[in-house]
Formats: C-alpha cells, sequence, structure tokens
C-alpha cells in the first residue's frame, strides 16, 4: 500500500541519490524511523548508507548539550529553591505532591515560552493589568481580567490568602530552580526546548558543524511555541524541508478539529511543492472506498474477545494494526491472541500487571498499615494473608495454610514474632529500619524472591516474572542511588513506598518482535506517520476517545486562555488528528467501542465515529455481537423443612431467638444463605475478619449497648418518656 514513510523515502533518495548518510530526518517518535528506513531498503536500487534518523527531543538535547533530567532529582531542587525562595519550614514529603504538580507547570510554560513573570504576576489592583499586559491582544486580556476580578475579590474575603502567598513566589522560584539545573548540566523536556528555541546562534553553529546538508522533520501535528521556533530557525537557514501527514478532508473543512495544528503548519512551514505533487493521492484517501465496521459490546474485556473472532476469519494477519485506545486493555487483548500468532507489541507490556509487582505492592502496603511500637510490628492480618497466598508461594501451601487458619482468623492484627514462616518468607516480616532504608529493604526482597523463583525452575514457565523482578530490582536500586547521591531526606515511610510506586509505574517489559511485519499492538500516540491496510481500533467510547482526564495544574482555565496554554480543546483537537490520520489510508477498519451495559451510566460512542456518519463520507456498518455469557447449568441446593428445621425456626416465634435488621436482609436477598448462617449456624472458618465496622456491626454494638444502659433502669413492658432519658443523662 502507498504510505506515508514511503513518500518521504522514494522523495529523498529522489533528492539526494546515494548520498543520504548526509541527511537527517525528525519525527514525533522512533517507531517510524524504523519502518522509513525499511522502505528506503526496498526502494534503493544499490547499499547505500543510512541517513540519521532521530527524534525532535534528542535533537534539541544534542544542539543545547543539556540532558533530560530524572524526574526524583529534579523534584528534590525544587524543593530546595522552594525553601530557599519562600522561607517556608515545610518537609519534602509535604511538598512532593505540589512539586509534581509545579514541575509539570513548569515544563508547559517552558514549552509555550510564556513569560513566567506575567503569568504568575501578583496583582493587587485591576489597574495594573493594563500595564503588565499592555503587549496582550485584547480577547487574551479579557480572560485574564476576568481571573483577576474573582481572586482579587476572594483574596478580600480570605478564601484564597494562601493560593496567594504561593503564587507571588513562584517566579523567583522558578528562576531560583531553572538556574540550578542548567548549572548541572540537565533539566526537564520544556527547558530543553526552550533554551533550543532562544538560542538562533546556537542552532546556527550547530547545523554547520553537523555534518548533514539537509533536515527533514516529518510527521509532526500540534507543535508548542518553542518547538515553532526551533521549526523556524532550521526554516530560515534554508536547509530543512517540512512533511505533513494529512488529509485534505479534515485541512480543508474549517470546522475539523482534527486540522486544527496542521493548518497552521502548512501556512508557517509548507512542504516541497513538488513532494506535495508527486504524491498527490496521498492526502485525498478519504474520498476512496473504506469498510468501517463498529462492534458495540457490552463489557470493557468484551472487545479483547472480539478479536478471537477476527482472527478466525483470518483478518489479523498481513498488514494489520490492534489499537488500543485503553492501554489497560494490553493484558487481555494479549490473551485473547493464540500464541502462534506472530504480533508485535510496540507499547510494552506494563510492569504493575505482573504478579511480581503485586507482590511488592502488597509488601509495600502491608508496611503502610502496620503499627509499630517497642514490642515489634503489628501487621494487619488482612495484609499479612494476601502475601502468603500469593501465587509465587504456592508450593509452601500446606504450612500457609496452618498458619493462616491457626493465626489469622477472626483477628485483626498479628505480631511478627507470631509469624514462623518456612523458607525465605520470615525476611518479608523483618523490616525495622528508617523510611530511607525500605528501599533496600525492597530490593532484597526482590533478589531473593528471584532466587526462589530460579531455584524452584520457574526460570523457563515465568519469564515474564522473572524479567518483571529485574526490572523492579534494577529501579529500586536506582531510586536508593539517586536518594542517596541527593541527599534525599525522607521522613515517612508513606512518602518513600509513594516515590517507589511512581517509579515502577513507568517500567515497561519489552516483548520480541518483528518490529516491522506482521501483526503490531500499539497505543493511538505510536500510530502517528504510520500507515496500515487494516486497522483495528479497540474502545473508541466517549470518554476514553477522546480522553476526558485532565492533570493537575496550579493554572486557572482563565489565564490558560489568556496565555494561550494548553485547554480540554487543544488536547481533543490533537486526539481528533491522530484519530483521523489513523483512518485515513486504512482500505478496512474495524472499531469497538464499550456500551456500558450493566453499570450505572451508559456509555455512548466516541464522537468522531458520529462525525464520520453524519458526514456521510463512509457508511458505518454495524457489527452487532452476542455478548451474553455461557452459564454452565447448575445443581439445585435445598433444604427440606423437617422437624429439626421447623424447631430451630420456632425459636424465633417464641422469642428464644431475635431477628435483626441484617438477618432479614439476608433472608429477602437469599433465604437459603439466611438458613445455612442463622438457623444452621454455619460459617467459613477460613473467612478473616473484617477490620472496619459494618452496619451489622454497628446495629449489634448499639442494640448491646442501649440494652445494657436502659435494662436495668426500666422494667419489661414500662413506656419510657422523655423525662426519663432526661434523668439517665443528668445521673
Amino acid at each position: 500500500m502507498n504510505s506515508f514513510t514511503g513518500a518521504i523515502a522514494s522523495y529523498i533518495l529522489q533528492k539526494h541519490g546515494t548520498q543520504i548518510r548526509d541527511v537527517t530526518v525528525v519525527f514525533p517518535g522512533r517507531r517510524a524511523g524504523l519502518f522509513l528506513l525499511r522502505e528506503m531498503a526496498s526502494q534503493s536500487s544499490a547499499p547505500v548508507f543510512a541517513p540519521r534518523i532521530t527524534t525532535l527531543d534528542s535533537f534539541t538535547s544534542e544542539i543545547t548539550g543539556i540532558q533530560q533530567g530524572e524526574t526524583l532529582p529534579m523534584l528534590y531542587e525544587l524543593y530546595r529553591s522552594y525553601i530557599s525562595v519562600t522561607g517556608f519550614s515545610r518537609s519534602f514529603d509535604d511538598f512532593l505532591f505540589q512539586g509534581n504538580t509545579l514541575l509539570s507547570d513548569f515544563n508547559e510554560c517552558d514549552n509555550e515560552r510564556i513569560d513566567v513573570h506575567k503569568l504568575f504576576a501578583n496583582i493587587n489592583d485591576l489597574r495594573e493589568i493594563d500595564d503588565l499586559y499592555s503587549d496582550t491582544v485584547l480577547y487574551a486580556k479579557d480572560f485574564i481580567l476576568s481571573f483577576w476580578q474573582m481572586f482579587i475579590g476572594n483574596r478580600k474575603l480570605g478564601i484564597a490568602a494562601g493560593f496567594g502567598h504561593l503564587w507571588e513566589h513562584l517566579p523567583s522560584v522558578y528562576n531560583h530552580f531553572t538556574a540550578a539545573l542548567l548549572s548541572k548540566g540537565k533539566a526537564y523536556g520544556g527547558l530543553i526546548m526552550r533554551q533550543a528555541a532562544q538560542s538562533p546562534s546556537l542552532i546556527s553553529v550547530w547545523i554547520s558543524r553537523s555534518g548533514s546538508e539537509h533536515f527533514y522533520f516529518a510527521g509532526f501535528n500540534a507543535l508548542t511555541r518553542a518547538e515553532r521556533e526551533v521549526f523556524m530557525h532550521f526554516k530560515e537557514s534554508g536547509r530543512a524541508s517540512f512533511l505533513w501527514d494529512y488529509d485534505d478532508y479534515y485541512v480543508n473543512d474549517k470546522e475539523q478539529e482534527a486540522g486544527t495544528f496542521i493548518r497552521e503548519n502548512l501556512k508557517s512551514f509548507p512542504p516541497p511543492a513538488d513532494f506535495y505533487h508527486s504524491h498527490r493521492h496521498l492526502f485525498s484517501c478519504y474520498t476512496e472506498e473504506k469498510k468501517i465496521h463498529v462492534i458495540p459490546v457490552a463489557q470493557v474485556t468484551d472487545q479483547a474477545r472480539y478479536l478471537t473472532k477476527l482472527a478466525e476469519e483470518g483478518i489479523l494477519g498481513g498488514n494489520t494494526a490492534i489499537v488500543l485506545a485503553d492501554e489497560k486493555l494490553l493484558v487481555p487483548v494479549i490473551h485473547a491472541l493464540k500464541e502462534e500468532m506472530k504480533a508485535n507489541v510496540t507499547m510494552g507490556y506494563e510492569v504493575r500487571y505482573t504478579r511480581a509487582f503485586a507482590l511488592t505492592d502488597s509488601v509495600m502496603t502491608l508496611y503502610r498499615n502496620c503499627r509499630r511500637s517497642k514490642k515489634g510490628n503489628f501487621f494487619r492480618s488482612s495484609d499479612v494473608s494476601r502475601i502468603l497466598m500469593h501465587h509465587f508461594f504456592r508450593n509452601y501451601s500446606p504450612q500457609i495454610h496452618s498458619i493462616h487458619r491457626n493465626l489469622l482468623v477472626n483477628r485483626t492484627y498479628v505480631k511478627d514474632t507470631e509469624l514462623t514462616l518456612p523458607g525465605w518468607l520470615n525476611e518479608i516480616f523483618t523490616f525495622s529500619g528508617t523510611p530511607a532504608e525500605f528501599v533496600t529493604f525492597a530490593e532484597r526482597i526482590t533478589v531473593s524472591l528471584y532466587s526462589e523463583l530460579h531455584q524452584s525452575g520457574s526460570f523457563t514457565t515465568q519469564k515474564t516474572e522473572m524479567q518483571a523482578l529485574y526490572e523492579i530490582n534494577q529501579q529500586l536500586k536506582g531510586l536508593r542511588l539517586i536518594i542517596e547521591d541527593n541527599k534525599v531526606a525522607i521522613e515517612n515511610l508513606a512518602t518513600i513506598i509513594s516515590l517507589i510506586k511512581k517509579s515502577l509505574a513507568v517500567i515497561k517489559l519489552s516483548f520480541r518482535g518483528e518490529p516491522l511485519t506482521g501483526l503490531q499492538i500499539m497505543g493511538l500516540l505510536e500510530t502517528r506517520a504510520l500507515d496500515f491496510e487494516n486497522v483495528i481500533i479497540l474502545s473508541a467510547t466517549e470518554g476514553v476517545l477522546p480522553s476526558s482526564s485532565q492533570s493537575n495544574s496550579f493554572i486557572p482555565m482563565g489565564l490558560r486562555s489568556g496565555f494561550k496554554m494548553r485547554t480540554p480543546s487543544y488536547d481533543e483537537a490533537i486526539f481528533a488528528y491522530n484519530f483521523y490520520r489513523l483512518v485515513q489510508r486504512a482500505k478496512k477498519v474495524w472499531i469497538t467501542w464499550c456500551t456500558g451495559q450493566g453499570i450505572t451510566e451508559k456509555a455512548e460512542m466516541s464522537r468522531y465515529l458520529l462525525q464520520i456518519q453524519h458526514a456521510g463520507i463512509h457508511p458505518l456498518h454495524l457489527c452487532p455481537v452476542d455478548n451474553r455469557p455461557v452459564v454452565p447449568p447448575g445443581n439445585a441446593i435445598s433444604v427440606q423443612k423437617d422437624e429439626a428445621v421447623m424447631a430451630r425456626l420456632e425459636m424465633y416465634r417464641n422469642g428464644e431467638k431475635t431477628m435483626s435488621s441484617s438477618s432479614l436482609n439476608t433472608y429477602i436477598d437469599c433465604p437459603l444463605r439466611f438458613y445455612f448462617s442463622y438457623v444452621a449456624g454455619m460459617k467459613d472458618q477460613d473467612e478473616p475478619m473484617d477490620e472496619d465496622m459494618d452496619n451489622r456491626i454497628i446495629g449489634s454494638l448499639f442494640h448491646k449497648a442501649a440494652e445494657l444502659l436502659y435494662g436495668s433502669k426500666f422494667e419489661t413492658g414500662t413506656t419510657v418518656r422523655t423525662k426519663d432519658l432526661e434523668a439517665i443523662t443528668v445521673s
């Protein structure tokens, strides 16, 4: 099929011949570069040296000489700047959440080249706005004025005092923080991009020394202000070309949000005329025939099961991509595909879906809920039970079952010294150090577990889990070194556990697979600049595509609009482009969405499907599937009302036993369960004790307390009046 990367390869080979080694191609992501190299190999008539292929982030980091910093050291540097500037007395633990939000806001400010002194200005009088924002367009000034009118009013009422005190320090915190980062040669992505954007002479010198004769920027869409300035510097050098991936359908229609950014890019950075004309067919694919199948399913996981049906029909072979709008579907999708199917998972398998992470998380939960005293650690029995019943410890089942039955049942807490466990399991329950030492402890646990699984012969049968344990161990080691090297002071165990969880959340396990052929499983963002003949999009549900989630920020929406920063409509335009661009050159498309049957709020089909349907550019073929679960026949359970049963029931009639509200609810819900629980007196002996009081327990306690309080004061049958209760209260 005709593809965007194929057109780029053809154009570069035509322009540069065998000298493509002198060319640099910049993509928004790395995967498109692999497909470009394949296209060049297939189109080149003779062996040639490949061009240099990179991403914009790597490119600007090389130009500026500034490396991408790690999050935790930058957060601690931000904390030190915050304390130094504000003089506030505050621990790093308390600052952590606020620090993450500040770091995100500073990153966005730099990407958009925002003057932080104007954004974080401390306005006390509305008349100051005209002077401070004199160079701001009128409509933007209206947004800013609206925000400060509300803010000043709230500040006079004392509502926004705390926020205003923080706000007025942010410009100085920003200056102190960024200066500290740059002095170390490390920074976050937005600051690196800003440094490149505001240094045209640096870019000119770098271009002259780069060894590249020409630069191609390909497949981009939404550009930040800093990125646009970098592009402009390259454009002015006369050695850059810009290749945009789009379709006339959504670009020529100014009402189409999918073309919002491309329309602007085509004006500022027009592509080479000969590239557009020689590949004209690539930009009018929505006029060609497409088969778009829409499959509504009842439950989210039904979408993965639908893939089995497509596999049976032979659809999942060849040039096919399964695109997950909701990346949490990765695990069900992998399990739905047959082992013999050759699939390449580009997005990686998140370690948080593994049993190794589940155990690590359970250990962290154990110590987060632990009660510490001079006598030792007291663990919640449910936390201990969750660890002991983990899949990894099934070889110890007899011993663990005995401990569970004799020690954990009907107990809320258990002391660490009471746990006498087989093998190395005792090690899990021995930590008594400082919060900073907990990382070392977690490292040691993962090493012991890895050795245990290796010795038990699980190395071949649980390769994914072994790999996950290794990656978790390496991430913990890296976190420990960061804390030690930066002398990060952490006072609370909850903080270190939060840092560990955030650190582990970014780990993705790489799958082996052919990255260029066969079935591709990827996220929506990874499809940029790539084309597939068959496309299967899962979770095209409103709220997922586009996503309705919003990140935390200190910058109110009014100021965001006034300074033309990212807003929900900006993000929705990005989603729209990624969707329409993915579909534009596909011949056959299958799109599933979850109807939400069985949940409280019924879901809706993605707006993009409704737009296609309303525009009439392509018919949507509705393909309903039978989502009814197959329920095997069960054996009916019944209890005959013989004399013994009736005698027990009679005890409720004659007053020997009383009916509680919870027992009545049980009877209404399931008479059979009522019989087993209240008549026969049967209970699950292995059921752990509830740690929280439910309504049944609260009701029992209230009735018992009332009986003890009033039983000795009043005889049975006495009418209790208000004055009688008041007399008891006084006494």
